[in-house]
């Protein structure tokens, strides 16, 4: 048995298989059928640059594990008591590499996950999903298996949507999940082993629209001391917002006071976090334009803001194998991490 084996449980293993039947056809590394020391040396020594973010996703995925489940409101949560939904978990891919997607939460938790070489930075992370589902693996827990590869403790969040049931205000029910989550992690940053001042968001597509909303919505306890964006969705407003996400948020046929208040292009200040933002000019999904609003408001506001676009990628790339943006902006952000201040040795 390869070491890369050991101790792992078939969710593990099934990781483990794309991204190795990935680099087998990708590469032309040696293919064993079960990965092993041979081929393990052979990602060690390749010159490939595309290899470092899927090697350390394929390393972070030998221990990296949600350890906890923590919920977020042990007394249920407010505005959403009585609710008589039932949680839906839809798999959209397969057992070696599941894609599930969460509906109808009432419940919600964060997923943490520990790195074995703890920095003292954490992430909070925010998987997208149009406001009507959160996408849980591909935009959650393979970031955070990730991250934990370069020391970074992971927190993925499941939070409640806006229409799942007879919420009063909807709209508010997402935000008020997010700032509980980065309350309750610098609350139990000495439990977590992590620094209260390095903690920061990652949001992707609506995910990203939360993290944004975050990021410009925030008090002493919520405001996040970095914002990670992937293709997010920043405005409401007709002709550059994502139409699922506006309708899901705040209506088919919204106010223009509503549709201003959720612009977050519009909210940005000197107190906004330092941002770094990735997208597609092929992004079909949700237009560039979203991104670029939220950096020159940052920019104007003196933030310090980094912006990628790739040419290809389209929507929903996450960090998975199958395009260059999906493996090329992990790097690029461990970089602007340390850059920033916000990512350094082990603590």
């Amino acid at each position: 048995m390869g070491f890369v084996e050991r101790g792992l449980g078939c969710g593990g293993l099934g990781v483990i298989h794309l991204i190795f039947s990935v680099l087998h056809y990708r590469f032309n590394l040696p293919w064993l059928g079960q990965p092993g020391p041979r081929v393990c040396d052979s990602l060690f020594h390749s010159q490939n640059t595309p290899m470092k973010p899927l090697l350390i996703l394929l390393l972070a995925a030998l221990s990296a594990s949600a350890e906890e489940i923590v919920p977020l409101w042990p007394d249920g949560p407010p505005d959403s008591k009585g609710l008589s939904i039932r949680e839906i978990v839809n798999e959209r891919g397969s057992a070696a590499a599941h894609d599930r997607s969460n509906s109808a939460i009432t419940e919600p938790t964060l997923e943490v996950f520990r790195p074995e070489k703890p920095t003292g930075t954490s992430l909070m992370i925010l998987p997208g999903g149009g406001y009507s589902n959160v996408v849980m693996d591909k935009e959650g827990r393979d970031i955070a298996r990730w991250f934990s590869g370069i020391g970074v403790t992971g927190f993925v969040l499941k939070y409640r949507l806006p229409n799942a049931g007879d919420h009063r205000f909807g709209e508010k029910i997402p935000l008020d999940d997010a700032k509980r989550g980065i309350a309750l992690i610098r609350q139990r940053a000495a439990d977590f082993g992590i620094r209260p001042d390095h903690v920061g968001v990652i949001g992707f597509s609506a995910g990203g629209h939360l993290a944004s909303t975050l990021g410009t919505r925030f008090d002493e306890a919520t405001r996040p001391d970095f914002l990670l964006l992937g293709y997010p969705v920043i405005s409401m407003k007709s002709g550059i917002g994502h139409g699922g996400s506006c309708d899901q948020l705040i209506g088919k046929n919204p106010s223009q006071t509503l549709i201003d208040e959720y612009s977050n292009e519009l909210h940005v200040t000197k107190s906004t976090p330092p941002v770094f933002l990735f997208c597609a000019t092929d992004d079909t999904g949700v237009k560039v334009e979203n991104s670029q609003l939220f950096y020159d408001a940052a920019r104007a506001a003196g933030v310090p803001a980094e912006l990628h676009i790739f040419a290809k990628g389209g929507h929903g790339f996450g960090m998975r194998p199958n395009s260059r943006a999906g493996t090329a902006w992990p790097p690029l952000a461990e970089s602007w991490l340390r850059e920033v201040g916000m990512l350094g040795g082990e603590k």
